[in-house]
This record gives structure tokens, C-alpha cells and sequence, in this order.
């Protein structure tokens, strides 16, 4: 019995495996680019043939598909993910996890070989707001807070106008340096224990692909409480 489990022991672990040129992909997208396909070429450089069973992205705004899920060893094949940004702006990364029959390596957890693949989509920003998001409590007496707006390229860009979508909010804006660098000032609605929420829009005056930027930011006033006053 010995013998027999030394022999075993001395059987080399045979194990299929695909090997990607890249894992990763990143796509510069232009403004008025709302999605974009990215495509990941692998190849089955095991002795055992691989049946790729499943894709996973982390968000439904990716796609991963195949065109077939049984690859012979030396076999090629690609996965094609589509990303959808929409109006998002700034640098979107996600990731799309592929499961195949194969043995995982020794001593993993896992029950099946995973293989990650990340997927990133940048489109410019040419005017940065920071926070995008400013919160008031139920009994929060501040009567405003301010959203920093920056300019992130060589060319200047202007404030045109800012379109509130509830007119229970105002806003005011002052210009810090003419073309580069404004102050957004947000004043909510008085308190009266409702929830209050608002979207602005802040127009500019440069134009890509025939449409004016545009960037958004968000108020809230909360019927909650300051966790500091429970």
C-alpha cells in the first residue's frame, strides 16, 4: 500500500490552463461616447481540453459572451465585454470573473480555476466637482455648504448656467479664477421634517461633438437625525 501512495505522489499534476495576452483592458473614450467593447484573446496551452462554464461580470453595465465554451488544447478563443458608461464621467473599472472545469492548483480553496479580467473605460472630465454629493440632516441649522468646481484641462471652461430640478433649493456661485476654479454654493430648504432631495446641473460653455459639457451634483436634507444628537 506504501508503494502504491508513493507512486501516486510521484504522478505529476496534469492540469489544462488558458493563458490571456492581457487580463486587462482600458478604453480612453471620448465625451460623447456612451459605451465601448473590449476583447480578451486567450488560448488553451494545456494537454486537456477546457469548458469554459460560466462568465461573471461585477456589474450589469458590463457584458461579457462568448462565441463557444469547449476549447481543444491549443485552441484560441476571446471573450468580448460591452461597458456602458452613459453620462458617467471619470475612470469606471470592473471586473469579469471566468469559471472553467479545470482542477484548481493545489492547495486552493477554490472548487473550480477562476481566471479575472478587469475592464476600465475613462472618459474626460474637463470640470471636476467635489463632493458630487452634499448631505443635511433633519436638524441641521447650516443654512448652506459649498461644491468645489475645477477645471482639469489646459483650456478654460465656464459656469453657463446651473439647472436645479427642485426649486425648494438654491444655489449661488462665485468665480474664484475666471476659467479655472468656482465655488458652488448650495442652500437648502428650510427644516420641516420631510425628505428634500434636488439634482443640479451645472451647464459650461465648452462644446465637444456638437453638446455642451455638462457635469451634476446632488443635495439631500435627511428626515434622520444627526447621529451625534440621538
Amino acid at each position: 500500500m506504501k508503494k502504491i501512495m508513493l507512486l501516486l505522489c510521484l504522478i505529476p499534476f496534469v492540469q489544462a490552463e488558458l493563458k490571456f495576452q492581457s487580463s486587462k483592458y482600458e478604453e480612453k473614450m471620448a465625451p460623447e461616447d456612451t459605451k465601448f467593447t473590449a476583447i480578451y484573446y486567450f488560448e488553451n496551452t494545456g494537454k486537456e481540453t477546457i469548458r469554459i462554464e460560466e462568465l461573471k461580470s461585477s456589474c450589469g453595465c458590463t457584458v461579457p459572451t462568448l462565441d463557444k465554451k469547449i476549447y481543444k488544447p491549443g485552441e484560441s478563443g476571446k471573450i468580448k465585454a460591452v461597458m456602458t458608461m452613459n453620462e458617467k464621467k471619470g475612470t469606471r473599472t470592473k471586473y469579469i470573473r471566468v469559471y472553467t472545469d479545470e482542477d484548481p492548483a493545489p492547495g486552493s480553496t477554490q472548487k473550480r480555476k477562476v481566471y479575472k479580467l478587469t475592464i476600465s473605460g475613462i472618459k474626460p472630465v474637463y470640470l471636476k466637482l467635489s463632493p458630487v454629493f452634499q448631505l443635511w440632516y433633519a436638524d441641521e441649522e447650516t443654512p448652506k455648504k459649498t461644491i468645489k468646481a475645477s477645471a482639469t484641462e489646459e483650456s478654460p471652461i465656464r459656469i453657463e448656467e446651473i439647472i436645479v430640478q427642485n426649486d425648494r433649493w438654491k444655489i449661488e456661485v462665485r468665480t474664484i479664477e475666471d476659467g479655472r476654479e468656482y465655488e458652488i454654493d448650495i442652500i437648502a430648504p428650510p427644516i420641516d421634517g420631510k425628505v428634500s432631495r434636488s439634482l443640479f446641473r451645472v451647464m459650461t460653455d465648452m462644446e465637444i461633438g456638437g453638446e455642451k459639457i455638462e457635469v451634476r451634483f446632488n443635495g439631500m436634507r435627511s428626515k434622520r437625525k444627526h447621529p451625534s444628537n440621538k
